[in-house]
């Protein structure tokens, strides 16, 4: 493996684990709400385009979530 893919690879497992780590501590902030209101939320996804597979998998995964 050269160089470059490791850091590329290592950089991405960083940032998934930012994102998870980041989304936790929103769930964990909601936990201490009062009250829930689901119609109160709102969940936003930013793509640069739709047809690049990366950005379709972005939107498919907000679809999920949401």
């Amino acid at each position: 493996m050269d160089m470059k893919k490791a850091t590329t690879n290592a950089r991405r497992r960083f940032g998934k684990t930012l994102v998870a780590a980041v989304a936790l501590a929103c769930m964990a902030g909601t936990a201490f709400a009062a009250e829930f209101k689901k119609e109160e939320w709102v969940l936003v996804a930013s793509v640069i385009n739709t047809t690049n597979p990366y950005m379709i998998s972005n939107i498919e995964g907000a679809k999920a979530m949401s």
